[in-house]
């Protein structure tokens, strides 16, 4: 991915992700992330490498069908996640 690295936003939307590709981080001017209606059951480390991201998004709408399989099961952030300084949004909201 370092051909892209001018990308600012990434959308990785119901792709059935439970980890981050390691590529990924090599995306240095990354901003925003959208990770909605993957697997993921962690918050994933990778990210807190990532210093200019300002949005990240683990929303689950899949969960209106009630379609598990598709819905992000994270329950808990590290608490490091104040290292990324130019965070200004985080959402890990499931909508019920």
């Amino acid at each position: 991915m370092t051909q892209l690295s001018n990308l600012t936003t990434l959308v990785l939307d119901q792709n059935h992700l439970s980890n981050l590709p390691k590529s990924v981080v090599d995306l240095k001017n990354l901003k925003e992330i959208s990770l909605k209606d993957n697997t993921f059951e962690e918050f994933p480390q990778d990210l807190l490498q990532m210093s200019k991201l300002e949005k990240i998004d683990f929303s689950n709408i899949y969960s209106l069908t009630r379609d598990t399989d598709k819905k992000n099961k994270i329950k808990s952030i590290p608490s490091n996640i104040i290292e990324l300084k130019n965070l200004k949004n985080l959402k890990c909201i499931a909508i019920q």
